[in-house]
């Protein structure tokens, strides 16, 4: 994931007025995830209803974790902020898309959202009511300032296996920054919240959640320790950092991020 140079490239900030306003996993025991997260990440997850809990910390990317998704939906799911959901997914559809969810209030008096589906084979959400800009934060391997720990810091999704589909998608629909490296991977960059890298390779892990942490290796044994599961090793990519994968014990698959060699 690497250019020659041993670095990423940085995509171009994007126009900021679509980010990634919130992410969502699936999580069949509520209680389960709600201990795993606050022990290994330090999260406090608060009920909203029956089938919800929700992980907000002021400034950073808020996370979901619901019950009540249907089998047919992926276990992540990532929300772009949009004033006009009909507008986008009559643009969706256009463009060779479905609508799965049609669009419907979250809550009483509550802003609302809709999920589709791109061409590509990507559920995303879409939503309504993010009233307040999102801050910006730029990837872990390019921010001027370390990433605060314990908190969202990239979301990787499959772009299909011609990346310019994707650049066209998200960069024509949202106005997304993009910048190659690879015919496997891309960089994009909302121009506000988080951004990531859309992958060419795996459309059976259309969407990958990436938390920040100071020590990988550190947070994999405490992952183990507390009900997940390591998958594979921890590597060193060049010029980003270390990645190493997990699944919670609700078998929900996601990514680390922290400095090289630890």
């Amino acid at each position: 994931m690497s250019d020659a140079t041993g670095g990423a490239p940085q995509a171009p900030r994007g126009s900021g007025e679509h980010p990634i306003c919130w992410v969502e996993i699936r999580s069949t025991d509520l209680q389960k995830a709600h201990d795993f997260y606050g022990t290994v990440f330090g999260w406090e997850l608060s009920d909203f209803g029956d089938t919800f809990k929700v992980h907000y910390a002021p400034g950073h990317l808020g996370m979901g974790f619901s019950k009540g998704w249907r089998d047919e939906l992926p276990n992540s799911l990532f929300y772009i902020a949009v004033p006009d959901i009909d507008d986008v997914v009559a643009k969706v559809v256009a463009r060779g898309g479905e609508l799965v969810e049609p669009k419907q209030p979250i809550g009483p008096d509550m802003p609302n959202s809709a999920i589709v589906r791109n061409a590509q084979g990507v559920h995303l959400g879409l939503f309504d009511g993010a009233k307040s800009p999102q801050p910006y934060v730029p990837a872990p391997w390019t921010a001027p300032e370390p990433v605060e720990p314990n908190t969202v810091c990239s979301v990787e999704i499959h772009g299909g296996t011609d990346l310019s589909d994707a650049e066209n998608f998200y960069g024509g629909l949202f106005g997304w920054g993009t910048a190659s490296m690879g015919p496997q991977y891309m960089m994009y960059d909302p121009g506000a919240g988080v951004g990531g890298v859309f992958q060419g390779h795996t459309p059976q892990a259309p969407v990958m959640i990436y938390i920040y942490v100071t020590d990988v290796m550190a947070a994999l044994e405490k992952i183990v320790a507390s009900g997940g599961k390591q998958i594979g090793e921890a590597a060193a990519m060049p010029g980003m950092g270390m990645f190493g994968y997990f699944s919670d014990p609700n078998g929900v698959v996601l990514g680390l991020i922290g400095p090289a060699g630890n």
